[in-house]
């Protein structure tokens, strides 16, 4: 299985930074310069909820997310499109996404949803985004793939609630997850299943790597 590295560099806010793509040897494949423009699509980026329930009427919940997905695609992966597109090996491609500490917002946009030049989505298209998060206590990308501590996060579908309107919950994850980080000096890989989690994908996630310590 092909294993790939994201890594977050040069971040200089929530909406810029820089991409760079290696494979597992650290041969570089591509990269991109995010510069996300303000508008309503970045509205959506930043809450998906809120997006949601303010679409215009007409709209369902699939169109908006679908349009929604095609911005991310465009302006979030951009360049990195073809590449992570030619490294997918069936049943699935996980990709290390290498977060600093300044970058971890990030763990809380919906990067998931992301429409690949096919027009699939990064999770239908089988790519596992994996976070291995980068504090105060130094690089994770230094440390030993066993001192990493690794979490899976699945975000449930009650019956009356909103699928997509569970920012808070992701968000006060993230949070926990860069106490564990700066205070523990352990390494964390966080992945997590939420928009598209199937049984199917959490089967696919149980059986990832060494498996879950949480």
């Amino acid at each position: 299985m092909t294993t790939l590295h994201l890594h977050i560099t040069d971040y200089q806010s929530p909406h810029q930074w820089r991409w760079r793509l290696d494979d597992d040897r650290g041969n570089f494949l591509a990269d991109h310069e995010v510069n996300l423009p303000q508008d309503r699509y970045y509205r959506g980026f930043l809450d998906v909820g809120h997006y949601l329930t303010h679409r215009p009427p007409d709209w369902s919940e699939e169109q908006v997310l679908a349009e929604l997905g095609g911005w991310l695609g465009q302006h979030v992966l951009g360049g990195l499109r073809d590449a992570l597109a030619q490294s997918i090996l069936p049943p699935a491609a996980p990709v290390h996404v290498h977060v600093p500490e300044a970058a971890q917002s990030l763990l809380f946009r919906p990067l998931e949803l992301a429409q690949l030049p096919d027009g699939r989505t990064l999770v239908e298209a089988g790519l596992r985004f994996i976070y291995r998060l980068e504090g105060q206590t130094g690089s994770t990308a230094k440390q030993a793939p066993q001192q990493a501590l690794r979490l899976l996060a699945v975000f449930s579908l009650p019956g009356k609630s909103n699928p997509l309107n569970l920012r808070r919950e992701r968000y006060q994850l993230a949070q926990l997850v860069r106490r564990l980080n700066q205070n523990s000096g352990k390494a964390i890989e966080l992945r997590i299943l939420q928009y598209g989690a199937t049984r199917a994908t959490l089967q696919d996630a149980l059986q990832e790597g060494a498996g879950w310590d949480v």
